[in-house]
């Protein structure tokens, strides 16, 4: 059981995975994320721990959570989620006890499952009695338990109390306790760099990949496995521990790793070497020795002296350390440091004699019953291979490598049977009292010749062109196998010479050997050529066989011409179904009694005759023909099967060669394109490589290959072949149908177009512009508004009561498209800001001041307009102003009062000028102005309301004469006016 109390797994991600069915036990402290939502069994985590469990044969799931305090107010809960569920996805728990012990007035605080509980969720507070119905496992399911503690801080203990054995991946392995880890501690301050996992291949060597293990500082780092010590850490003296973890399950087991820190431990060693052979020394690598000197585990240095007093002292280093040693007692010192750490240890070495033998010896013994086998007393080799064997083990090995290993020694050296007939071998290991030993060869002979007189071997053989003809009779022959025939008869072993002769004369006279009987040509005996055998012992050459034992026989070959069809391939597949109807007879011209065998080119046996038709690609099928004989001469040849390659042509994308015409004005399209060709010849091509391109136009005239880029031309189809050059009746082609589209005629751009800010209901009508309105249906349309789309405006016109830029984007059925601006801009009623009125003078004139978008005009009758807001020669009197906006956003009328002076006045009574007033001035208008009359010299004639009188030309009832007078006009708007006027009678 391992206990902790910090960095617990709060939240399902971060479970501890049971392994077994042994008891655990843990604290419990806070939570992580609340995972129990919406809170089952009304509750939810207050400190809590996931636990996995993986059911490895089932039975019935239960456990008895037994707090650590039997105090009755230490209160624990749990859920459980299952089977096989994810945290991402964990369901409803199917068990939960949230009961308090205490309000249910229990008699301990112990919960969990169990069989004789009937309920499966109960709680909260007196709700229960803390044990819910066990569960029924199967083999393979997987659970999360929770245990939470809501009350208390007491640990806990989970006995398993069921039938269910839960997954042990370690019930299979028995993992040793580490080795003790002894490092120098170098500068003695109990710390030293070491890389654990150093540790880790030989412990998980048997384990086939199933474990890893991580290194810890403490118990609990190795137990969540949290800080992993990898690669070179420091250590101090003390306890490390190390966490072997199951790859599949994660389950998990600990062991403790000491590490122990002090001198450097190092080992005296004695060796004994023998020498060289033959040179009376020994070459020794020192450096062979280190690791029998130091079995520790940290990277140490080795430096060697010719003594341990050197080695101390450090005088005399030996910087070769491969040492030539003569015979006799060797010692060296060794000084094995790592950092300011280093111990001395002493390399003996004593370099022994080997034994001094004689070479080249054999026990010949004769064969007495021809089988070449014979029993040797094999210690008689032993005065032949050393001059005085007294002292000196001698023992006896079918081979050497068995002599050099100690393996397989011969049991009985004084009855020995050679093992192989004739001639064999055994090895004699001599060793002197030192160990040192010498291994020598001893040859066992055993002689023996016989020839049958009956033996004669026929040597076939077809004609052939060693002569420059193969219909001669004369071939080559090899006849040598019939020297390992013969030699068959023989016991194995026997060292015989087999020589070949042309007649009997030579073979009695050794003269005119042939040389090779591998390679003999029977030139001088056509069709027939007898061979005379002789066959010597190399041994004694007391055994001689002699006589003709072989013919060479020549038979003629069947001679055929080779066959060649050349073919374009018909669908691209490499393959052609080939009509091989009269192959054979073509083959054969007339050749009887043969047969013929087909191997295509992986030497596969094809039917024969071919099958018709031949389905095949490309091959060179080799023709045998066999003479029906027993020797069956044949001859090859070939039957080439050709299929050119039919090119391919890939059609360029339409995208490419169907586009739209490219003047900016539609309006003068010429239907001519220059077309972009770059990469059209690549693709036509695609991966082919060594073809050839022939581009014809619509007139079949040749054009340039490739076609010239840019391509100038109106809408045509031009026809593009590619060529085998290895066969021009192999082509294809394909047709490039280059179209030049027109593109909508349109109208690019528009009037202005005007509309009213002051009136909503007024719009103006927008249109794409197409110069044949007829064809609107041949186009689609779709509206912008400042380069933003008007959704569902995909009409040809548009009726708009907004201002701004507007554009129509004119789309053909071949996707030609031309844009089309409109600018739609704001006017207005006019604002009047001011009316100037410049009268009571000569020439009256009134400034009109407005604002506003609109473009606008002004009139006094509403009839004449005028661009200028400025009126001249104006009549007196109340007037109507009208200002009105050129793009129908409204007339505003005003009115206004002009005031004018008569010059003059004739006051005779006929009806005309009879009076003099101020003109303009009305009842509403400059109501409580004064006008005044004066004569010449300032007297008053005459005062009276402009709006109501005018001056008749009298002063108290008397006519005045004629003459200027003058008159002042206080306005009841504070102007006043000055002037002067006429009487005339």
């Amino acid at each position: 059981m391992v206990s902790f109390s910090q960095n617990l797994p709060n939240d399902c991600v971060n479970y501890i995975q049971v392994c077994d069915n042994q008891s655990i036990a843990y604290n419990v402290s806070g939570y992580g994320i609340q995972e129990i939502i919406p809170p089952s069994c009304d509750a939810q985590e207050n400190n809590s721990i996931w636990f996995r469990v993986n059911i490895e044969q089932f039975g019935v799931l239960s456990f008895e959570i037994i707090p650590e305090s039997d105090d009755i107010e230490e209160d624990y809960d749990f859920w459980i989620f299952g089977p096989n569920v994810t945290c991402g996805n964990l369901g409803s728990p199917i068990r939960c006890s949230t009961t308090n012990p205490a309000a249910a007035g229990q008699a301990n605080n112990h919960t969990g499952l169990k069989n004789s509980s009937s309920d499966l969720f109960e709680g909260p507070g007196e709700d229960g009695d803390s044990f819910v119905r066990s569960i029924s496992a199967a083999t393979g399911s997987s659970y999360f338990i929770v245990i939470d503690r809501p009350i208390g801080n007491s640990p806990f203990t989970l006995n398993w109390t069921g039938t269910a054995i839960i997954q042990n991946p370690f019930q299979n392995y028995v993992f040793d306790d580490f080795e003790d880890v002894e490092i120098c501690d170098n500068g003695n301050d109990n710390s030293e760099l070491f890389d654990f996992s150093t540790l880790s291949a030989n412990y998980l060597a048997s384990t086939n990949g199933e474990f890893t293990i991580t290194y810890h500082q403490t118990q609990e780092d190795a137990v969540f496995n949290n800080l992993p010590l990898t690669g070179l850490v420091p250590v101090s003296n003390g306890t490390y521990y190390a966490r072997i973890t199951n790859t599949l399950t994660v389950c998990f087991e600990t062991r403790t790793v000491e590490v122990i820190l002090g001198e450097i431990e190092v080992n005296n060693v004695i060796i004994l070497v023998c020498e060289n052979n033959p040179t009376l020394e020994a070459t020794v690598n020192l450096t062979n020795y280190e690791s029998q000197i130091y079995q520790g585990s940290q990277t140490v240095s080795f430096t060697y002296f010719p003594s341990v007093l050197d080695a101390e002292n450090l005088t005399n280093e030996i910087n070769n350390t491969t040492a030539i040693l003569p015979l006799g007692l060797h010692e060296f010192g060794i000084r094995v440091t790592y950092g300011d750490c280093f111990s001395i240890a002493s390399l003996t070495i004593e370099v022994k004699a080997r034994p001094i033998v004689n070479t080249n010896v054999s026990l010949k013994q004769c064969d007495d019953d021809l089988d070449g086998l014979s029993a040797f007393n094999l210690t008689e080799a032993n005065s032949l291979l050393m001059s005085n064997p007294l002292g000196f083990t001698f023992k006896y090995y079918p081979t050497l490598l068995a002599a050099e290993q100690e393996n397989n020694v011969i049991t009985n050296p004084t009855q020995y049977t050679n093992q192989i007939a004739g001639l064999d071998q055994v090895f004699v290991r001599i060793t002197n009292t030192f160990g040192c030993f010498k291994i020598e060869k001893l040859d066992l002979i055993v002689t023996t010749t016989l020839i049958p007189l009956t033996l004669l071997q026929n040597y076939i053989a077809c004609d052939d062109l060693a002569s420059g003809s193969n219909q001669d009779g004369i071939a080559t022959f090899d006849f040598s196998g019939f020297t390992t025939d013969i030699l068959t008869l023989f016991p194995v072993g026997q060292q015989l010479t087999v020589s070949y002769y042309s007649s009997i004369e030579d073979a009695l006279s050794e003269s005119n050997a042939i040389q090779d009987p591998t390679n003999f040509t029977n030139t001088f005996s056509p069709f027939r050529q007898p061979i005379f055998v002789r066959i010597e012992s190399d041994l004694n050459n007391a055994c001689v066989g002699l006589g003709h034992h072989i013919d060479l026989l020549v038979e003629p070959i069947p001679i055929v011409n080779p066959i060649e069809i050349i073919v374009c391939d018909d669908n691209d597949d490499g393959l052609f179904s080939f009509d091989t109807s009269t192959i054979e007879s073509d083959l054969l011209n007339g050749l009887a009694n043969v047969s013929v065998i087909y191997l295509d080119e992986n030497n596969v046996v094809l039917p024969s005759p071919l099958p018709n038709p031949f389905l095949s690609t490309s091959q060179i099928i080799q023709a045998t023909v066999t003479n029906n004989t027993t020797l069956a001469c044949s001859y090859q040849t070939t039957i080439k099967f050709v299929v050119d390659v039919l090119p391919k042509a890939i059609g360029v994308p339409i995208e490419l060669i169907q586009l739209c015409d490219d003047e900016v004005d539609p309006l003068f399209q010429d239907g001519v394109l220059a077309f972009n060709t770059t990469g059209f010849q690549t693709t036509i091509l695609g991966t082919q490589t060594g073809m050839l391109v022939e581009y014809r136009d619509e007139n079949n005239l040749l054009l340039s290959s490739p076609l010239p880029n840019p391509f100038e031309t109106t809408s045509q189809v031009i026809t593009a072949k590619v060529i085998n050059p290895n066969n021009t009746t192999c082509f294809a082609t394909v047709q490039l149908p280059f179209m030049v589209f027109e593109t909508p005629k349109i109208q690019l751009d528009d009037a202005l177009h005007y509309v009213c800010k002051n009136d909503s209901t007024h719009t103006v009508t927008l249109s794409a512009g197409l110069l044949n309105e007829n064809t609107i249906a041949d186009f689609s349309y779709q509206w912008f508004l400042n380069q933003t789309a008007l959704e569902n405006e995909t009409n040809y016109t548009i009726t708009t009561n907004q201002s701004g830029i507007y554009t129509v984007e004119v789309t053909s059925d071949e996707d030609c498209l031309k844009t089309r601006t409109i600018q739609v801009v704001d006017s207005e009623i006019a604002i009047l800001e001011n009316i100037q009125i410049n009268d009571l003078i000569a020439d009256n004139s009134v400034v009109i001041l407005v604002a506003g978008v609109g473009n606008y005009v002004y009139s006094l009758d509403d009839f004449y307009y005028q661009e200028s807001n400025v009126f001249y020669d104006v009549e007196p009197g109340i007037l109507t102003v009208y200002i009105k906006d050129l793009h129908q956003c409204g007339v505003l009328p005003a009115q206004i009062q002009v005031l004018g002076i008569q010059t003059f006045f004739t006051p005779n009574g006929d009806g005309f000028n009879d009076v003099w007033s101020i003109r303009g001035i009305s009842p509403a208008y400059q109501v409580d102005s004064k006008l005044s009359v004066f004569d010449r010299y300032g007297k008053l004639i005459y005062q009276f309301k402009p709006s109501l009188k005018s001056w008749d030309g009298t002063f108290n009832g008397s006519a005045l004469p004629s003459d200027d007078y003058w008159f002042v006009l206080e306005m009841a708007d504070g102007r006043t006016v000055k002037g002067h006027f006429s009487l005339k009678r």
